[in-house]
């Protein structure tokens, strides 16, 4: 993706978006960054007019970094396809093609979004609102590192667009995030559960595990993956904010994140694992299998451990 200068204006770089969408002659992303005084992002997410915005969220407080999205200017999204070799393309295309004013390499617009896990297509309740396949690129993206937070304000400029125009939105809307900031949250520590249950019961549970091994002891079996769900029910106050606060507490490791998604729902997690990461053309794997619950301090944390590594279970599957 072309990478502008700090030394050209808002005004030049537009300029220069206008002349390649007009030349190419179809729309052409063009970002424009700036830095902020401000290291926590989280409250950019928690305005009342944004109750039917696409919010995106991704944090990994160990390595202070994270980024906040607000709205999106461009979505694409596959509902039938779990990976789309169109829209991998199209999203090449949109970042090659794009000019980006920006005072940092690293700093600049996002598309985020991600494919389904796999190839499901029944009908689950919890998962039906969501795409098979979708990426989004925000209208407004915060991105705070050690060197410094910015905020990028992106728009696809189209041919017939005006140069007046675009600069009078692009300060508009400059101006409408930045009065947002700086906001600090109310602490919080834990999120109060109304009640939970899960699905299946352990009794249906514990008869499917008996099950399981009565047919690996023969053979015919080698391994099996076996789950349930754990269904939460939280007072209205709660939010996907709250559990942001929450998890970078607690888990300040991990890599939390969610996707809000206006009248479809909510996804948001918390991992520790790093399944792939190309980096100047190196390949780095983080993933993890065999974990247990951390204690509330470290004689608690030790007498896991040492539970963890004597799992006979464990040692026997990694």
């Amino acid at each position: 993706m072309a990478q502008l200068t700090k030394e050209i204006s808002l005004k030049d770089g537009i300029q220069k978006a206008l002349d390649k969408a007009q030349k190419l002659q179809h729309p052409i992303l063009f970002s424009y960054s700036f830095r902020f005084e401000v290291r926590d992002l989280l409250p950019i997410l928690t305005h009342p007019s944004d109750k039917n915005t696409i919010r995106i969220y991704w944090e990994q407080p160990s390595k202070g970094f994270s980024f906040a999205g607000l709205g999106s200017v461009l979505e694409l999204h596959d509902t039938n396809k779990v990976h789309s070799q169109q829209v991998s393309q199209k999203i090449k295309q949109i970042m090659d093609e794009g000019i980006s004013v920006s005072d940092h390499l690293l700093i600049g617009p996002r598309i985020v979004g991600g494919y389904a896990f796999n190839q499901y297509t029944g009908n689950d309740e919890t998962w039906n609102k969501f795409p098979r396949t979708k990426f989004l690129l925000p209208e407004c993206l915060g991105t705070s590192t050690d060197d410094g937070t910015w905020l990028t304000i992106s728009k696809m400029i189209k041919p017939v667009d005006k140069s007046v125009f675009v600069e009078n939105e692009f300060t508009r809307i400059k101006i409408y995030y930045e009065n947002r900031l700086p906001v600090t949250l109310t602490p919080i520590s834990r999120a109060p559960v109304d009640k939970y249950c899960d699905v299946p019961d352990q009794e249906t549970y514990a008869k499917t595990i008996f099950s399981v091994l009565g047919r690996i002891k023969p053979g015919q079996l080698e391994k099996v993956v076996i789950s349930r769900s754990h269904h939460v029910k939280v007072g209205k106050n709660f939010s996907s904010i709250s559990a942001m606060q929450i998890l970078r507490n607690t888990y300040p490791k991990c890599t939390s994140f969610f996707f809000s998604f206006p009248k479809k729902g909510t996804f948001f997690g918390s991992t520790p694992e790093r399944l792939i990461r190309l980096k100047n053309r190196f390949i780095q794997t983080e993933a993890l299998a065999g974990t247990i619950a951390r204690g509330n301090n470290m004689e608690e944390d030790r007498i896991l451990a040492e539970k963890l590594m004597g799992s006979h279970k464990e040692r026997e599957e990694h």
